[in-house]
């Protein structure tokens, strides 16, 4: 099993909450890959798509896909446009509906190009298994967004409180723990 770790907006994952998440994967024998998403505070999703595309192409078993705010967006777009077969699961922190056309408006349009329409049934015919985990005070992406997804995709929702947009402290080490707890309940279903 393979994770493929997608990071959100003005971040990268050499953050403490993403080597958190890489390290203790490793420790259990799990591959997880971060790659750094190209177009720093102007992202294209052509180019973050092209990424995840690349990164599931090079997996050579099956594939759990995770990742924060808007790297779930970028997921979801590459779920729709591509039918690869090997997700097994796909975690979403903070996640966002991008075919909500309010969320265009986020970072100052800067992130626009990721909201269109998609067809969530497609979506939801590409992995077996959907898991969304929000915080209930997400000051960035706000709950509901994540209660409609459970709707459209069949997910199982883990509603959290008082975890804001998953920003955390300085070192991240709330955050990057609670993405591991996740995901290693997905992958072991704990």
């Amino acid at each position: 099993m393979k994770v493929i770790f997608i990071h959100g907006y003005d971040t990268n994952p050499l953050k403490r909450k993403y080597q958190i998440i890489r390290q203790r994967l490793a420790d259990l024998g799990v591959d997880c890959v971060m790659p750094a998403m190209p177009g720093d505070l102007v992202p294209r999703r052509r180019d973050w798509v092209e990424v995840i595309k690349n990164e599931v192409a090079a997996a050579n078993g099956p594939v759990v896909l995770a990742g924060h705010s808007l790297g779930t967006a970028a997921i979801l777009l590459y779920l729709d446009q591509n039918a690869p077969g090997n997700i097994e699961s796909v975690v979403l922190f903070s996640a966002v509906d991008v075919g909500r056309e309010k969320n265009r408006e986020k970072a100052g349009g800067n992130v626009a190009d990721f909201y269109c329409p998609v067809d969530y049934g497609k979506i939801r015919k590409a992995a077996k298994r959907f898991v969304i985990t929000s915080s209930k005070d997400d000051p960035v992406v706000e709950f509901f967004q994540s209660e409609d997804l459970r709707d459209k995709l069949g997910a199982e929702l883990l509603p959290v409180d008082n975890m804001g947009h998953f920003k955390g402290e300085a070192t991240g080490e709330r955050d990057g723990a609670y993405f591991f707890l996740v995901i290693k309940s997905v992958l072991f279903h704990d």
